[in-house]
């Protein structure tokens, strides 16, 4: 038993999220007691903004909330709280301005910040400890003295899915969402494109107006069926942040909760938008036409229009609020197809073919162009810039081979070695699979790494805590600046983004990831921890990622992380692919997939449901225990019950299959009736318990593809009279709202 293991006060110290370094029981001092009538004294150092004022304000949020609006008073029996900023900190404590030392007791209560972020954080263990109850809040007497092991903790925000669509009020949910687990670095995707998907249009994000080209705009189509409202949702709109400058509200809650705000422009790869709209700047074919991806970096108007951008939000949001930090990304820069939706089977490189770039090996353009973007943001006050690994490595698809020591040369000669920062990054959780095993110290280069939280939120809910752990793992042993892990905001993700936020706080402490599941356990779901335990173990298993091997057929290995997410969800097949039609043929493509291998398939399929159907049975329970965090057990028991509709989607769809090879159609209608039922009701319930971003973005899209597809599959067979169905090939057979939805 979970609780069995530990004592009263190990139990307590488990509330702290991430873990203490130091948590200490004072003997012979009287505990804390507080009830209904409970007043206080606060004292608390006064500031015009920051962390500092925010503190006072959490703290005052904190006892009144519990306690009753009149609480703080100045009454003799009133208990003293007392807020303050040292002026040194404790020899042994590393980033001590997010150190803090808070003491509990009878007598009072007290938080010594060693900067105005320590400050915040100890109010912030303070409410982590206050689980209040009818009696009130009851607690031993002690200090907890913590500090973090990293400078950078965090996650970057890609520009995607999710945050196209976020409002004022999700962005700072987030910050407040990370601020609880003590994260100060939240970097933002303020544009970035990838390839033809949903509409035929290109995937492009573009989160503020630039000045001086109004043409740059990225609307997004909003296209999905509400069994809420009961109605088909159609619209385009563009992102808020966009619209409404939501990013000087950004950056200046960011300051005012001491977290550091690092915006990230695609400056090479995954660039498609600048250069279709402003060819000039395009990379070239070798005829001079622009292949409206990429820049050629040979020619001054891709500076003049890069730092154009750069300085904006730098003057405009950077300088003001005191954040320091840009992210160039310069990640995958290659040829692709879907690039232009005026063609997109055609393959363009973003590598430019003017005379005056072909003269050039691709690895010095590379260098000569970061190296031009890391001097430029160091003389605007950059003291961190930012820029992806995989370019420099011979291991990665599509690389130029290892430039880690040209790279190094070239920016100590131009004297901004000190400023960039590599961010180190896979997404695997197998080490074998993995693009890098070190991060390469010798080199002398400043070092982040970057694990993911999970992403696809719009398809199924990954959990993919190996990674984060191996890559924290590497950070502290290489001498990483921390963990900023990749991701798409989102409460499904909440276990992962507290792996994140544990790991870069103090490796070594957190343990191995079943560590940090027990502790999640224990803070959501302590009175029932056994069985949210199995629930994990449970959903853990159902989404794993193995060593997948398909080549003899006699030794097949599934892995359910890629059956899940890579063959069964419908996002997969929204990409263009060269060797296929676009739209691609779906399920025909993913259907022939599993009946290549069916028996290994078939078993995979059967054990995810099997588990997944367990796990969503104990999440649903604890949603009803008041005793549990009842939100996220129903988040939880969303995620699983889509894993098992769409596994059991796939079962049914072979089974139809088999009912159409063999001509019994009657038989057909029924089973797609009740996938699209099945369907709706899992809609039905992500509009209960999943935020209208997350949702709207593409979730809800998704699932009315499914929903549509079972409805159209029944519609067919119930209205004609004989019949014929080719589930390879359902082209024929599909209604205009399906096509409308891919």
């Amino acid at each position: 038993m979970i609780h069995s293991q530990m004592n009263e006060f190990d139990l307590i110290r488990t509330r702290i999220l991430p873990l203490p370094k130091k948590a200490e029981q004072l003997a012979g001092k009287p505990g804390l007691k507080l009830g209904k009538g409970s007043c206080f004294k606060l004292t608390a150092p006064t500031a015009e903004y920051g962390p500092v004022k925010t503190a006072g304000e959490y703290m005052t949020d904190l006892l009144t909330g519990l306690f009753g609006a009149d609480c703080i008073c100045g009454c003799a029996e009133a208990m003293p709280v007392t807020l303050s900023i040292a002026q040194e900190a404790p020899t042994d404590m590393t980033n001590a301005g997010d150190g803090y030392t808070l003491t509990i007791t009878g007598e009072g209560l007290e938080i010594v910040g060693y900067g105005g972020p320590g400050l915040l954080y100890g109010v912030v263990t303070l409410k982590q400890l206050f689980k209040a109850d009818n009696d009130g809040v009851e607690l031993p007497a002690m200090t907890v003295t913590d500090w973090p092991d990293n400078p950078i903790r965090g996650f970057k925000q890609e520009c995607r899915y999710g945050s196209n669509v976020m409002e004022r009020e999700d962005w700072l949910a987030m910050m407040d969402d990370m601020v609880s687990k003590k994260m100060n670095y939240l970097e933002i995707a303020l544009y970035g494109c990838w390839s033809v998907q949903y509409d035929g249009r290109v995937s492009e994000y573009l989160y503020l107006p630039i000045k001086g080209h109004p043409e740059l705009k990225t609307p997004m189509v909003v296209k999905y069926y509400s069994p809420e409202e009961g109605r088909w949702i159609e619209c385009e709109k563009l992102p808020p942040i966009f619209c409404n400058n939501l990013l000087d509200e950004v950056f200046r809650y960011a300051r005012d909760l001491g977290m550091k705000v690092c915006p990230a422009i695609n400056s090479l790869g995954h660039n498609t938008l600048l250069p279709a709209m402003i060819p000039e700047v395009s990379a070239k074919n070798e005829d001079g036409t622009p292949t409206k991806t990429g820049f050629c970096t040979s020619n001054p108007a891709t500076y003049e229009l890069l730092f154009s951008i750069y300085d904006q939000i730098i003057d405009d949001y950077m300088i003001p609020y005191g954040m320091d930090m840009f992210n160039t990304v310069l990640d995958e820069v290659w040829a692709g197809v879907g690039m232009n939706a005026e063609d997109p089977k055609k393959l363009r490189s973003a590598w430019c073919s003017c005379p005056a770039c072909l003269a050039k090996e691709k690895g010095d353009l590379f260098i000569d162009h970061a190296v031009k973007l890391v001097s430029h943001l160091k003389e605007k006050g950059m003291k961190s810039v930012l820029m992806a690994c995989d370019m420099l490595l011979a291991t990665r698809k599509n690389s130029l081979g290892w430039l880690g020591d040209r790279l190094m040369e070239a920016m100590e000669k131009a004297g901004v070695k000190d400023t960039l920062l590599i961010a180190w990054w896979t997404y695997f959780d197998i080490k074998e699979k993995m693009y890098f095993d070190n991060l390469h110290p010798e080199l002398g280069l400043r070092a982040i790494n970057t694990p993911w939280t999970g992403y696809y939120n719009w398809c199924v809910l990954t959990n993919p805590l190996r990674d984060i752990q191996i890559l924290a793992e590497m950070n502290h042993r290489d001498g990483g600046e921390g963990v900023r892990a990749y991701s798409m905001w989102d409460d499904c993700f909440d276990r992962n983004h507290d792996a994140v936020a544990e790991y870069a706080w103090d490796y070594v402490q957190t343990g191995t990831v079943q560590d940090v599941t027990d502790r999640y356990v224990l803070r959501h779901f302590g009175a029932r921890a056994e069985e949210a335990k199995r629930a994990f173990k449970l959903v853990d298993l159902a989404t794993e990622e193995r060593m997948q091997t398909e080549d003899d057929p006699l030794r097949v290995v599934v892995s359910n992380f890629n059956l899940l997410l890579y063959k069964t969800s419908y996002y997969t097949y929204s990409y263009v692919a060269a060797d296929k039609p676009y739209p691609r043929n779906f399920p025909g493509e993913a259907l022939e997939y599993l009946l290549n291998t069916r028996a290994d398939q078939e078993r995979a399929l059967y054990s995810i449901s099997s588990m997944a159907s367990q796990a969503a049975e104990i999440f649903r329970s604890l949603a009803l225990d008041t005793r549990c965090d009842r939100h996220m057990a129903d988040v939880f028991a969303y995620e699983c019950e889509n894993y098992v509709c769409q596994v059991e989607d796939w079962l049914a769809l072979l089974r139809i299959y088999d009912l159409a090879q063999a001509g019994e159609y009657k038989a057909i209608a029924p089973i797609a009736r009740v996938r699209q039922q099945a369907r709706l009701d899992l809609m039905a319930h992500m509009e209960k318990c999943r935020r209208k971003f997350a949702r709207e973005a593409l979730a809800m899209r998704n699932q009315s593809i499914f929903m549509q597809m079972f409805n159209d599959i029944a519609t067919y067979v119930e209205n004609n009279e004989d019949p014929k169905l080719d589930m390879l090939n359902l082209n024929n057979i599909f209604s205009e709202r399906f096509w409308s939805l891919r």
